[in-house]
């Protein structure tokens, strides 16, 4: 950031040249923020400014300097000569990726940029590691932020799985494993990390929320490309791309993809009976998804914008399970087979209107988001050979969603934003059990619906180009109902709420900077945490609670970084204090089904530590080093086994560059153990080796990565409760030894952007599951 001197702060006082433009990304045709501009006189700073989330800039300078310099982090540096500005017209500026700066956050080689926004950390994905064809999922797994269970699909920020995972700021009806799932690395434009959220994000997600920005393609004329991959029992292929004519824009994208597993797992039970229990229970896995998406923008002229766009998703995949019960205690064993299936299919409509009052920032935008998604869950199980019974679980899902913002720059350093949002789901499952016999018949069902109300305001004040305050206060009223025909699971929920927010931030100068957020959060009972009707297993079932309370959290962060061309540090510790928390309870029957439960379990300590450091060691290498640690301390959580809790990882990454085509990465995670409530997790580790080339003046991508290379990443899960001992071995195909071979042609290119729609967040997260 800049600092001003005094014959600066004169000189700008005493003249009157007005420039006013915006900032861009050169590649992708998006504004860039909190870029720094400063007017250059005789080599010294005499007056500056920062863009603003749109990369607007504007300011009143002397009329005699001579160039002026634009600067950020992960960005060639810019510079403009006075002689080529017009005060009469507005200036564009396009920023290139700083290419020969190495990623810290990607499998493959190239470093992208990494920008730390005042509440948010935003990753924008390199080629490298969009073009591996490998889904998001996997993605997640290389980013040292975000803890990955590829097992279970579980996603965790800060050592908590409560986060909202939103797609373009939209949510989606499915869970985080199967939405990870459908989504193609190569599909992947930007990743927001959103640890301590402002007002005008929706206040769900008690350790935040995570956004996946999909590549939307802007540019004029034609523009096609084509990505196929084959890896260990995969492959995947997509085609995407835009036609743009005048003020019309046509894009496009369809996506294919097949993945088959042959999981293991090995189970060793011992209860307090004194019954002892040994299980093998192989997963095998089939499954395919094909998507497409088709959208059109229309730029009616510089004040009205408008875009509509549809996408659909077929999701199905079958699941093999011939799982063999021995029991050291004398019991005859028992060869389980369950076969089940999951199909999903998903449309998505959208439409979005921008009302420009001015080309200052200033600003309406309306938009509404509908998805509809129809679940099927069959099984059918057998025991010994012999066919006991079929039960079929589905569910119908709909989420809308209907939001009106508002931008009003008051001057050139102050910014108001408004906005007001409605939200709505409807769900209704179907259970049905059929006896082989057909003695015993029976059919369930639940309905459940719920509605959010939210306004927010936040105001963003910049402070002599050092200081940036941003202050906002969100009001949220939710409403739901659920119940089963007999009403024997009736639910009525109604909550009021404020969540304030509040952000600050200091810059020492242009290469460092401070960073503190504050912020409310909430976890309130949805469908999950009640229906009775969720598809499990032949030894693991859900169980409603109709009588959860709202889980609430108080955030705090302070955050530290520095960057520049040879060095990048990041560095942020944080305390956050959660009360009433929701708690995943485990009980076991006589039978040895495990069933899963969420109740009120008390309050919550936690507080932690993340850092991330990257330099040059050598013009060809670049190695980076990042680690976090994570406490939580359980207050009144009498039913926990453990109330201290832990986790941390350690990640070391080495970049090279092999000539100017070819690129290599190597990285090294080590996990030491991990402290649940109710289990323990043994160390593990893990090598990665990356590999990448560029042909045909970059036209043609080639990337080889091999997961796991000395096969080593497996999982053991010890699970202790007052009734059972029970001790886990996991063999994931997909974190263990595997290969991806991705090949990525763009066919057809061309330069100029569409349109600069705002980046939504959306209400409800949730899963069907």
């Amino acid at each position: 950031m800049l600092v001003l001197s005094l014959c600066g702060q004169t000189a700008w006082s005493q003249h009157g040249l007005s420039i006013k433009g915006r900032v861009m990304e050169q590649d992708a045709n998006i504004p860039v923020a909190y870029v720094s501009i400063a007017i250059v006189r005789n080599d010294s700073i005499v007056d500056g400014t920062v863009s603003n989330e749109e990369g607007h800039f504007a300011l009143t300078t002397v009329d005699d300097f001579q160039v002026l310099h634009v600067n950020f982090i992960g960005y060639e540096p810019k510079v403009v000569l006075r002689e080529s500005i017009d005060p009469h017209k507005r200036i564009e500026i396009f920023l290139a990726l700083r290419q020969e700066v190495l990623d810290e956050v990607v499998v493959a080689a190239e470093r992208t940029a990494t920008q730390q926004l005042i509440d948010r950390k935003v990753i924008n994905v390199g080629a490298d590691l969009q073009q591996t064809g490998i889904s998001a999922l996997e993605v997640f797994d290389q980013i040292a932020e975000i803890q990955t269970d590829l097992g279970t699909g579980q996603i965790s920020l800060r050592g908590n799985s409560n986060v909202l995972i939103l797609i373009n700021g939209k949510p989606s009806g499915f869970s985080p494993s199967e939405l990870l799932a459908q989504i193609p690395s190569s599909a992947i434009d930007k990743i927001e990390i959103i640890t301590s959220p402002s007002a005008k994000y929706q206040a769900d997600g008690i350790s935040g929320i995570i956004n996946i920005q999909l590549k939307r393609n802007r540019k004029s004329g034609l523009n096609l490309n084509l990505n196929a991959g084959i890896g260990t029992k995969r492959y995947n292929y997509a085609l995407d791309g835009n036609y743009r004519y005048k003020k019309l824009n046509l894009r496009w994208n369809y996506a294919h993809s097949k993945r088959d597993m042959d999981s293991k797992q090995w189970l060793e039970r011992a209860y307090s009976s004194g019954r002892l229990e040994n299980i093998y229970a192989p997963h095998d896995f089939d499954g395919n998804v094909s998507k497409l998406s088709l959208g059109l923008d229309l730029l009616l002229n510089k004040r009205n914008e408008c875009s509509v766009s549809w996408d659909y998703t077929d999701d199905n995949h079958d699941f093999f399970n011939n799982i063999l019960y021995t029991y050291p205690t004398g019991e005859d064993s028992v060869a389980y087979l369950r076969t089940s299936s999951h199909f999903h299919y998903t449309n998505t409509w959208n439409a979005n209107y921008r009302f420009n009052v001015n080309d200052k920032g200033h600003f309406w935008e309306l938009e509404y988001n509908l998805n509809r998604n129809n679940n099927d869950f069959p099984a059918a199980d057998s025991e010994n050979d012999v066919f006991l019974f079929e039960e079929r679980y589905a569910n119908q899902n709909s989420l809308q969603t209907l939001s009106l913002d508002y931008s009003l720059p008051i001057s050139k350093r102050a910014t108001v934003e408004a906005g007001a949002n409605w939200n709505k789901r409807n769900l209704h499952s179907q259970y049905a059990f059929t006896e082989a016999n057909g003695s015993d018949e029976s059919t369930a069902s639940y309905d459940y619906g719920e509605n959010v109300w939210a306004l927010y305001g936040v105001f963003r004040h910049t402070v002599e180009e050092k200081y940036t305050l941003q202050a906002g206060l969100r009001y949220e009223y939710f409403a739901s109902q659920g119940q089963t025909p007999a009403n024997l699971l009736k639910v009525n929920y109604d909550f009021s709420d404020f969540f304030p927010s509040l952000h600050i931030s200091y810059s020492i100068n242009e290469y460092q900077t401070w960073n503190v957020g504050i912020s409310r959060r909430i976890s309130r009972p949805h469908f999950n945490h009640i229906n009775p009707h969720r598809i499990g297993n032949p030894y693991f079932n859900f169980v409603g609670n109709p009588e959860l309370l709202p889980e609430y959290s108080n955030n705090m962060e302070l955050t530290y970084n520095l960057s520049n061309e040879d060095i990048s540090l990041a560095a942020t510790t944080f305390y956050r204090h959660r009360t009433n928390i929701i708690l995943w309870v485990d009980s076991f029957t006589d039978e040895g089904v495990q069933q899963v439960k969420n109740i009120n379990a008390g309050d919550v300590s936690s507080y932690g530590m993340e850092a991330n450091v990257g330099k040059n060691l050598f013009p060809f290498m670049r190695s980076s080093l990042a680690a976090n640690l994570y406490f939580h301390k359980l207050h009144d959580a009498d039913l926990a086994t453990w109330n201290k809790l832990y986790s941390s990882s350690l990640q070391l990454r080495n970049t090279f560059r092999i000539g100017k085509a070819c690129s290599m990465d190597i990285s090294y995670r080590y996990t030491p153990k991990q402290q649940g409530a109710f289990e323990y997790i043994d160390p593990r580790n893990r090598l990665d080796l990356a590999v990448r080339a560029k042909l045909f003046k970059k036209r043609l991508a080639v990337n080889l990565s091999i997961v796991d290379v000395l096969n080593v990443n497996l999982f053991h899960r010890h699970v202790r409760t007052s009734t059972l001992n029970q001790d886990t071995l996991w063999r994931f195909q997909s974190q263990t030894r595997g290969y991806v071979l991705n090949v990525s042609y763009v066919l057809v290119k061309n330069n100029e952007v569409v349109r600069n729609r705002k980046k939504r967040n959306y209400h409800h997260g949730g899963a069907t599951d």
